[in-house]
């Protein structure tokens, strides 16, 4: 996935050096968005090492997009700047509208989603599920409890 990611870039570096910012981010934009959504759910929080090197070619990235020549810059205000989001922000949003999905489908939804016995609508919202616990830890930070905490955090 890395190694596919750097790949484009070093093809977009090589082919529109002499091109503007906007054209720059845009190529970046539209070739990265399609290959994070290919990839997006393969990634997990478990392989913290993936997502810390997709997370440099993405500052490499923004130091191609604005021509910067300096090592010294803060990337998270060059992100900032073009508006390029963290990848774990574009994880969550996959893995909520995923979610959203299965849990609003016409068909019944997950056997697996069951309301609260509680439901207090002062302190949490009124669509909230009961977190799923397994055994393993890595089941517990698999994406459908994962998803159920984020989805029991919104608003």
């Amino acid at each position: 996935i890395s190694a596919n990611a750097s790949r484009l870039l070093g093809f977009l570096c090589h082919n529109l050096q002499s091109t503007t910012p906007h054209v720059r981010k845009q190529a970046y934009i539209t070739l990265s968005d399609h290959t994070r959504a290919r990839f997006i759910h393969l990634v997990n929080l478990i392989q913290k090492y993936l997502i810390d090197k997709l997370e440099a070619i993405q500052n490499r990235a923004s130091r191609f997009i604005l021509v910067i020549i300096k090592n010294t810059i803060q990337f998270s205000v060059t992100k900032l700047k073009l508006s390029l989001h963290p990848l774990k922000t574009h994880r969550n949003i996959a893995l909520l509208s995923l979610f959203s999905k299965y849990a609003h489908a016409a068909i019944s939804p997950l056997a697996h989603l069951q309301c609260p016995s509680y439901l207090s609508h002062r302190l949490l919202n009124s669509h909230i599920y009961t977190r799923i616990y397994g055994t393993s830890h890595a089941f517990n930070f698999s994406s459908l409890p994962r998803a159920i905490r984020l989805w029991n955090n919104l608003p």
